[in-house]
């Protein structure tokens, strides 16, 4: 079963470009939201959040879950 994979990210956010270009790298087919309004409603208030299968996690953790595909 393939993953659901969301990127939470701010336009103007580096450590969020940089987890961007890892999952391209990857190759890992993901959505890509970066609307500030739109993170907001979902109570992120510190991009960037991965999300995989439901489960949100910060970039230190996010890295590595990308690191492990």
């Amino acid at each position: 079963m393939k993953d659901s994979i969301t990127l939470y990210s701010s336009p103007t956010c580096p450590i969020c470009k940089m987890l961007k270009m890892e999952l391209d790298k990857k190759g890992l087919e993901y959505s890509y939201v970066n609307d500030v309004d739109t993170l907001l409603g979902l109570g992120i208030t510190h991009p960037p959040v991965l999300e995989v299968n439901g489960v949100r996690m910060q970039a230190p953790e996010a890295r590595q879950w990308i690191k492990g595909q």
